[in-house]
């Protein structure tokens, strides 16, 4: 792993005729060029922001409905690509119809994480001003200004690590058989309840959080209900204090998590979940007086803002 994106950009390919490696090592190339010999898919995500900087933002401006904005890769259908962004990059399954994960998010810049230690992390590194922070993997504190190298040490900064428990796997093909040992998360944010079967949980969802209404009632303020809220288009970064900014029109409803990619279709579901339980009416305060309309909301706040920061009781 190289300390910097310039090292690593100046490092000459290994020559396969001419590799020490061992016969039995696997070696990646790079699908933008003619160049081999990477000993990690991590060497080579920075070799292409580095080297092939703007054919990836030629294809990340394409008006292209099967090009996944997150990874650039391309696909044959919508269908397929949608089975990428909800197995690769939520990591749930194809045919998911939720996040199958507990998920974090950063309401300054809508980053999605897996592990909330993460998203501590990424708070103080990109948005707070704090001189240390806790290691997210050993529970360490140590300098900010150290976290680089302190994630080098730990490999967390590998696409090949795994963004829940931050375990080193081979490559991306290994990384995704590891995630789903894995148990997955049926834990509803909205009442506390829990269970180990899909199916109970999408039952609850449907039973207990939604109701449904011949004509829609009059809301504005939806778009607190689900992440991310807007779009910029831009390149994305092979960090893990980034976190994951999701695209191609995704959203997922910060109450229940369900996934959806149409406008529409997400606007009608959270109409459902705040009029079949009146969340609008409900208020949770924090001790810095911020009122919140559910407690999602005002969990991510205490999160983001901790210290002093709880529910006013």
């Amino acid at each position: 792993m190289f300390h910097s994106t310039s090292e690593l950009a100046n490092r000459i390919p290994i020559e396969k005729e001419k590799s020490p490696i061992s016969e039995d090592s696997e070696t990646y190339d790079c699908d933008m060029c003619d160049s081999g010999g990477w000993t990690s898919e991590t060497e080579i995500e920075v070799h292409k922001h580095m080297k092939h900087k703007q054919e990836m933002l030629h294809l990340l401006y394409q008006d292209s409905d099967e090009l996944c904005e997150i990874c650039l890769k391309k696909f044959d259908s919508s269908d397929d690509l949608k089975k990428h962004i909800k197995s690769e990059h939520l990591l749930s399954s194809e045919d998911a119809v939720r996040v199958e994960r507990e998920l974090f998010i950063c309401d300054i810049c809508q980053a999605f994480f897996f592990n909330k230690k993460q998203l501590a992390v990424h708070i103080v590194h990109c948005h707070i001003d704090i001189k240390k922070i806790e290691c997210a993997r050993c529970n360490r504190t140590i300098p900010v200004k150290n976290l680089w190298f302190h994630y080098i040490h730990h490999n967390i900064q590998s696409v090949a690590t795994c963004e829940i428990c931050f375990l080193k796997c081979k490559d991306r093909k290994a990384l995704k058989e590891h995630i789903f040992t894995h148990s997955k998360y049926f834990h509803c944010e909205i009442c506390q309840y829990q269970t180990k079967k899909e199916d109970l949980f999408n039952n609850h969802i449907q039973l207990r959080h939604k109701r449904n209404f011949s004509n829609l009632p009059t809301y504005n303020n939806i778009d607190i209900y689900f992440y991310p809220t807007s779009y910029t288009k831009k390149l994305s970064r092979t960090s893990h204090f980034r976190g994951l900014m999701l695209s191609n029109d995704f959203r997922v409803c910060i109450l229940c998590r369900e996934i959806f990619n149409n406008l529409v279709k997400m606007q009608m579901h959270i109409y459902e979940h705040v009029m079949g339980n009146e969340i609008i009416e409900n208020k949770y305060q924090c001790m810095c007086g911020e009122v919140f309309s559910n407690k999602v909301l005002l969990k991510q706040h205490v999160f983001q803002l901790k210290g002093n920061h709880g529910p006013k009781h």
